[in-house]
């Protein structure tokens, strides 16, 4: 994966106390309620920050991390995972029934599974096949645990105005520089287009794209070279809920967040923000 990686994982562990990421140990003490053990198994561990937390409060779970980037299971946290798996998820399989899982978390995952797949890249297909692997991993009555972005449902040209030339050329650049499939490529030329044609800081440009590249500058320019890799809005809040119930779970918790993207987005331009930006859902496998 591009860009400086350790400080990837930095910052996103730095982030942890400050977003929605805090309620996936919160309702995973509800969804095992009534296990006195629960297995539980945390895709794309990263820095093991949701694992630590989930350790501190569920001392007696079984807690699992599967991970594909080798330097994440060579400095995993000691003390807090029970068992590591180095590999995809779509490549891991249960040595015995019984080792099924209680609860499979994903904290801002799927996106990347998407992001990064070798064919068919960013098509939500890669995330409804992981959750239906996800229904393979589980006990019956088990959950799944997911936090990550959100499409919005307007699809339509937003005003908007930026705060400086430096976040315009950015903008130009995630226009050239973000990857797109080749039937996406006249799409490119249309939203390189409108930057091109800004006036005094003010375009128009179509609401998702620049929701994307709002999430993608407000990490800064160190994280650009890896984050203008992702599309991290990938499905509305209900395309999210079409996607587990199609996969063969029954919506349990469905929270739709703004975070503190206001505030970030603010630092960069002028745009009325008004669809969430981060959804935190569980299924229950039926």
């Amino acid at each position: 994966m591009p860009g400086n990686y350790s400080q990837y994982i930095e910052r996103m562990t730095n982030s942890y106390t400050r977003t929605t990421k805090s309620l996936i140990p919160y309702y995973a003490i509800q969804l095992t309620a009534g296990h006195p053990r629960p297995r539980i198994l945390d895709v794309g561990f990263g820095s093991g920050v949701v694992g630590s937390a989930l350790r501190s409060l569920l001392p007696d779970a079984v807690i699992c991390g599967i991970d594909m980037a080798p330097q994440n299971i060579q400095n995993a946290p000691q003390g807090i995972y029970d068992e590591l798996y180095g590999c995809r998820l779509e490549d891991f399989y249960l040595p015995h029934q019984q080792d099924a899982f209680d609860l499979v978390i994903f904290s801002s995952v799927l996106h990347e599974i998407s992001s990064y797949a070798e064919e068919d890249r960013f098509s939500t297909g890669h995330i409804k096949n992981a959750l239906r692997k996800t229904r393979d991993l589980l006990k019956d009555g088990g959950y799944v645990l997911i936090r990550d972005g959100l499409k919005s449902p307007r699809e339509d040209l937003v005003s908007v105005e930026l705060m400086s030339e430096k976040d315009l050329d950015a903008l130009k650049r995630f226009c050239l520089q973000r990857p797109m499939n080749p039937w996406e490529e006249e799409e490119r030329k249309y939203q390189f287009a409108l930057a091109q044609e800004a006036h005094d800081l003010h375009l128009s440009f179509p609401n998702n794209a620049f929701r994307e590249f709002l999430c993608t500058w407000t990490w800064g320019p160190e994280s650009w070279d890896r984050e203008v890799q992702e599309r991290f809005c990938t499905m509305t809040l209900a395309e999210w809920v079409q996607a587990l119930e199609g996969a063969g779970f029954e919506c349990a918790v469905n929270i739709a967040s703004l975070e503190e993207y206001p505030k970030f987005f603010a630092r960069i331009c002028r745009y009325q923000l008004e669809d969430p930006v981060i959804g935190v859902l569980a299924g229950e496998k039926r």
